[in-house]
């Protein structure tokens, strides 16, 4: 969110004279209808609050978004249509202004001044699903002036001003720094964190599974023990329950892991879009600081072709020359970080930054042959000998030098998604059932690697003050929306993965709930790290526990004229379609975490709110340019296999 210059206080003291904050406002508010000497006293105290909403940068952003049903009822936002000085909000005779945010503790509205003809300012405030009220009336023209507002701390409301009265010409008045004011302090800073050993620089790890659900972990709920490795890591480690991915596809997703951009201000998230030049990346930020940095990765989409290798001094991706498997699973990833890790300790001790990315649940959906029988025991019915022309025609249109498994007609193949994404496989529940039984068998593989990778760095020696993060860049659709894969929406199913992470030292495990997001993971490496970065990011370390706040998601997806953004503030997730017209779809996740009961038209006061965020993270900062992305011959036919290239 945008802030003007009085945003950037820190906030007022804890207390004056042995007062509380809270009370500073409320004594502020009474001295106000004192004598000048009091009310001089008054003012000071509500102008040393801090600035938790800016309404005039709000009204600024309110006049480019397009309109929920509420705010077409809303009318004279500025008389003329003339854009207002950056703290100055007009308001024509006659009019409303509508504002939305989190009510703050012991909140008041403030305004400097209020310039303009003689006219009546009344102020209601509505939370989202309960009655409208009023507040109480500004004076026009007049000076400093504060309204108290009370209500349930972090609700959803409406703030409304109307201008009534008797001014015959028409022109309304003119708000003077208009801000919602709290005694709320800015978030603090984190603390040096613990478990560095003697302030030595910790090795830093993050192991990345490509197209990994949250919920087939056994950590995050899955009962069918597909993940006892990873389950026995979060024991140790801290997880969080509600992680979300920026985007639902990979290089989108990936990149901002890489820079702490959302996709809208790293720019790479279409397929003829690489990773820009400009971008701060996390392997920049450790080669700098005499890390030593290596990744090694087993999908192109992430290749040194399209930026990602920038800071590395070793980026490998598995089986960019080999056509006879589409991705090299994740023990062959093992042998090659083993490998590397065996000759890093030969040639010196610095510390590293080692990025692995495995692709095993990936489509096409092809587990090792020891792990069907116990987790994918289930077939899904007979082919009708239509289905099964479709199937070999279908596989016959692979490119012929791939090798015999990726042309297959098998359940699970490239063949047979293909056909169901075309309509020419019927969707039965057991067609389903059997495709998600073959993604858990391959995740179930990919859990037995990463534990033997964890063993390996335990055998080292490496582990205990090393920073270890597990997560994935996306999630997988079966069907829940009507689709399959992903990065085609911006639902959970696509969007919630899995996120844990051990700090150095840590021992005892811990879950939290507060949000976390892609982007929050560059600011916490870099803190437990003691690193200094020379760019912006969007993202916050999560290295100290949340206050409990509600944090913001936003997710964007631009990928083969699917345009979607979406936000998630609480409970409540807004799904855009970027369109003209725009296509909003608004969900409660807690009494709906399945998103099928669309709100949008019954709470409008929420569905602003979050069209306002929405507004504000476009406008928060500039985007970087994507340059054009340049793939070899032989990645450019793995991909058009997997479908990323038409």
């Amino acid at each position: 969110m945008l802030n003007g210059p009085s945003s950037l206080r820190s906030g007022i003291p804890a207390a004056r004279g042995g007062l509380p904050a809270p009370l500073l406002i409320l004594l502020g508010l009474l001295a106000l209808s004192c004598n000048s000497e009091q009310r001089a006293t008054g003012e000071r105290n509500l102008r040393e609050a801090r600035v938790t909403v800016d309404l005039a940068t709000q009204a600024a952003l309110s006049r480019g978004r397009p309109p929920t049903r509420e705010r077409a009822e809303t009318t004279g936002a500025t008389p003329g249509g003339q854009p207002a000085a950056a703290d100055r909000v007009e308001i024509a005779s006659g009019g409303r202004l509508d504002f939305y945010f989190r009510l703050p503790r012991a909140a008041a509205l403030t305004l400097d001044a209020v310039e303009g003809a003689a006219a009546r300012l009344r102020v209601t405030m509505r939370p989202a699903g309960g009655r409208e009220r009023t507040v109480g009336e500004l004076v026009s023209p007049g000076g400093f002036q504060a309204l108290p507002l009370a209500g349930k701390r972090g609700r959803i409301v409406r703030l409304s001003l109307f201008a009534e009265g008797d001014d015959r010409g028409g022109r309304g008045a003119v708000l003077v720094r208009p801000a919602v004011r709290s005694p709320e302090p800015p978030p603090a800073a984190s603390a040096d964190p613990a478990g560095r050993a003697g302030g030595r620089p910790p090795h830093v790890i993050v192991y990345l599974v490509d197209t990994l659900r949250a919920d087939l972990l056994g950590a995050y709920g899955d009962p069918r023990g597909l993940s006892p490795a990873v389950d026995r890591f979060a024991e140790r480690a801290t997880l969080f329950e509600n992680a979300y991915a920026q985007s639902s596809w990979t290089r989108a997703a990936v990149a901002s892991i890489f820079t702490g951009l959302g996709p809208r201000f790293h720019g790479a998230n279409r397929r003829d879009e690489a990773l820009s030049d400009d971008a701060e990346t996390l392997a920049e930020i450790f080669h700098r600081a005499g890390y030593r940095t290596a990744g090694f990765v087993t999908n192109g989409n992430v290749g040194p072709e399209v930026g990602f290798a920038q800071g590395f001094g070793r980026y490998n991706v598995l089986g960019e020359r080999d056509l006879a498997e589409l991705h090299h699973l994740s023990d062959r990833v093992n042998e090659r970080v083993f490998s590397w890790l065996g000759r890093r300790a030969e040639v010196d001790d610095a510390p590293f930054f080692l990025y692995l990315h495995t692709m095993d649940p990936h489509a096409p959906y092809a587990p090792p042959p020891a792990y069907r029988p116990p987790f994918a025991p289930r077939p899904g019915g007979r082919l009708s000998a239509a289905e099964l022309g479709d199937l070999e025609r279908l596989a016959g249109g692979i490119d012929r030098r791939f090798g015999p498994n990726v042309r297959s007609v098998a359940p699970g193949s490239l063949a047979w998604l293909q056909a169901l994404h075309s309509g020419l496989l019927a969707v039965s529940p057991e067609r389903v059932a059997e495709l998600e039984d073959l993604y858990a068998a391959e995740v179930a593989f990919n859990d037995a690697s990463f534990g033997a990778f964890i063993a390996e760095l335990e055998r080292l020696g490496l582990y205990e003050d090393a920073l270890v993060i597990f997560t994935a860049d996306h999630g997988e659709e079966f069907f829940e929306h009507g689709g399959w894969e992903h990065g085609r929406t911006l639902y959970d199913e696509q969007l919630r993965i899995p996120l844990i992470v051990k700090f150095p030292g840590q021992r005892r495990g811990q879950r939290r709930a507060e949000v976390a997001q892609q982007v929050d993971l560059l600011p916490t490496v870099v803190e437990v790290a003691g690193l200094a970065t020379t760019g912006e990011h969007g993202g916050s370390s999560l290295v100290e526990d949340g206050d409990g706040a509600p944090r913001t998601v936003f997710s964007y997806l631009d990928l083969d004229g699917i345009r979607l953004e979406s936000v998630v503030d609480g409970s409540y997730k807004l799904i855009v379609g970027i369109s003209s017209p725009p296509t909003p779809e608004l969900y409660d996740l807690a009494a709906d975490p399945g998103e099928t009961d669309d709100l949008f038209a019954e709470r409008p006061t929420v569905a602003a709110y979050l069209e306002l965020l929405l507004a504000a993270h476009r406008a928060s900062r500039t985007a970087l340019v994507a340059p054009p992305a340049a793939a070899a011959p032989r990645l450019r036919r793995k991909l058009k296999a997997l479908g990323y290239l038409g």
